[in-house]
This record gives C-alpha cells, structure tokens and sequence, in this order.
C-alpha cells in the first residue's frame, strides 16, 4: 500500500491564511502542475468550498478537466500565451480566459474569435523581469493596440509575473514600479484595464501588494513557498506507505540502495516499496545555486513509524527504502508516514483526509 496523503484541515489552513494576507484583493489559485501536485480537481473542490472561485492553469488539459469535473461557472485564466490556433479554439470552446503575451498572440486570438463568431475573454500579461511570456514595459503602444483595434477580444485585466525569492525584494519592488507605470501609460492613453493582479506566493506574503486588485497563488496554497515559514504556511501532503518486509541483518552486512552502508552491529530493518522513481527525496531548487541547495534537492526525507523517526540505511533506491528499525517495535503490514514534495511524486494514488 502507498498513498500521497492530502490533509484537508492543513490545506484550507494555508487557504485562510492566503485569505488574511490578500485581504480585500481577489483570490485566483494557480492549478498549475497537477494544483502543485493536490490533484487538480479535488484541490479545485476544496479551494471552492472555501470561498474562492477563480482559478489559473499552464495548460489547456487542465481547462478542459475543471469543466469536465463540474467546475462550469468558474473563472479560469490560461497563463500560457499561445498562438495555436488548435489550444485557442479549445479554450474558447470552455470558456476559458487567454494570456495574450505578444502581439501575434492577440492577433491569433483575435483571429479565432473572428472565426468563431464571438468575443474571447483575454488578459494582457507583462514582462516585467521573470521572462516568462508577456509584453515587455516598452511595448504599451502594442498592448493599446490590442486593447483597440482587436475586435474580437474582451480584455478584463492585465497582470505580471515576480521572479520570486531568488531575485530578492529590491528586484521585486522594481518589477511592481515597472508593471504600474504601464499601468499608468494605458490609464492615461484613456484604456480601460479592467483588474491589474500579479503571480507570485512569496511576493504575496513579503511585499505589499496593496495596490492590486487580485493575487495568483500556487505555492502557498501547498504550503511550499520558499522563504515563507510554518508560522505563516504549513507543508501539505506525505506519502504513505506500508512495510513490505522485515529481517535482522547480520553486523558486517552490506545494506541499502547504491554503494549500500555496511552495518556495524547487528540491525532490524525494514523495506517499504517506493523510492526515488516515485519523487521520494527529490526536491526543487531553492532560491540562489549554491551547493547546500543542489544537495537538498536529493536530501534524505524524513521517515516517520509510529510517530517516531527511523533512519534510512544506505541511498534511496528506485522502488524502495530499507529502514533501520532495531528500536521500534513493527510488523509487516505497518505504514509509515514520508517526507514528500507532493508535485515531484508520481506513481502513487492520492488520497484526502
């Protein structure tokens, strides 16, 4: 047996305190990569029973599962910019919002709404610094032009995307100063913007973003935003899986995944059936390369039996773990709880609780 385990209590936890932190700005949860791996309609489900009701996703999968899943009236916003007039037309067809992020995008969305008959919803995204899609700062006359001349689209908002914790505050703050002078360009060109709103966790709990009036989150509704403590977001989500078996091995014994460890006195262990095929003890890079970084992404996670922890012996292996339970009293068949990045697991069934 093993399961990715979502606890409902911590996850709407992270959800009130988002609320708190966002106060009166509009909420959208980003869904992106599997809702941060929580399951992208179930994460969806609990998100609406709390209250929140605009959601954003990478890809057009997405949109069509959140229609499909019941999810009918809800906003959605695809982030991704595209000129595929095959993903526009689907996006259309569930009455999704699209990024435009160039001015090829607004002319291929256009273009498909002229097609279609109809008006697309769209939204204007700015780059002001990550480099991920958008108009550049010194592109307004092209975003006017959009906002103009396209016919076929109905812009409700404009929005930006912060580098992050890594970038630090002082290029955070200069990403917000650059996003509200386009802001003022298009006000003052007599455009009508509709909502201004920008992605980022972290820049939500570290910055004031007072002036927006919506935020995009994903990582903290995980609980996972770097940089961001338990006092503010709790870590949602372990795996857990049973003991496939238990034996003594000898002292001398050579044991465990990889080079193996040789064991010194005699030890008790215990093999669970999953491993770093599944995502157990990978983890993301965490703000600037350094090497006690790229060490953390292949840490070893923490292995809890019977609400104690249990050392593991030797490397992850692709499929499983050898435990050293010697002082923990447990029987085949016993679950443990593991450390786990939810959105890096793969094989594994979910599970709320």
């Amino acid at each position: 047996m093993k399961k990715l385990v979502i606890e409902s209590s911590v996850l709407k936890d992270n959800i009130s305190a988002i609320k708190r932190k966002a106060d009166s700005a509009v909420i959208i949860a980003d869904l992106s990569c599997d809702a941060q791996g929580l399951g992208l309609v179930k994460a969806a489900t609990v998100l609406r029973g709390e209250g929140i009701r605009n959601f954003a996703v990478w890809e057009v999968e997405d949109v069509e599962k959140l229609r499909a899943g019941g999810f009918v009236d809800e906003h959605i916003l695809m982030l991704r910019s595209t000129v595929d007039v095959g993903e526009i037309n689907r996006l259309a067809d569930c009455n999704a919002t699209c990024t435009i992020g160039s001015y090829d995008a607004g002319i291929a969305v256009n273009s498909v709404a002229t097609a279609r008959s109809s008006i697309i919803e769209a939204q204007i995204k700015v780059d002001t610094g990550a480099g991920q899609y958008g108009f550049l700062p010194s592109e307004t006359d092209k975003i006017t032009t959009v906002f103009r001349q396209m016919q076929g689209l109905a812009i409700s908002g404009v929005y930006t995307r912060f580098s992050g914790p890594a970038a630090g505050k002082a290029a955070a703050a200069r990403q917000l100063e650059s996003f509200e002078k386009v802001l003022l360009k298009l006000n003052e060109s007599g455009i009508e913007i509709g909502a201004a709103h920008a992605l980022d966790s972290y820049a939500l709990f570290k910055y004031e973003m007072d002036k927006l009036d919506a935020v995009c989150v994903g990582s903290a509704i995980a609980g996972r935003t770097a940089g961001v403590g338990a006092e503010e977001l709790k870590p949602v989500g372990f795996v857990e899986a049973s003991i496939e078996e238990i034996d003594w091995l000898p002292a001398g014994s050579v044991a465990g995944a990889g080079k193996g460890v040789r064991l010194r006195k005699p030890t008790k262990t215990a093999v669970v059936a999953v491993g770093w095929y599944n995502g157990i003890g990978e983890r993301e890079p965490n703000g600037r390369f350094s090497f006690k970084n790229l060490l953390k992404c292949s840490a070893k996670p923490v292995v809890k039996l019977a609400g104690k922890k249990v050392k593991i012996i030797g490397d992850i292996g692709a499929n499983c773990i050898l435990l050293d339970v010697t002082d923990t009293e447990c029987c085949v068949g016993d679950c443990v709880s593991i450390e786990c990045e939810p959105k890096l697991i793969k094989g594994i069934a979910l599970e709320y609780r």
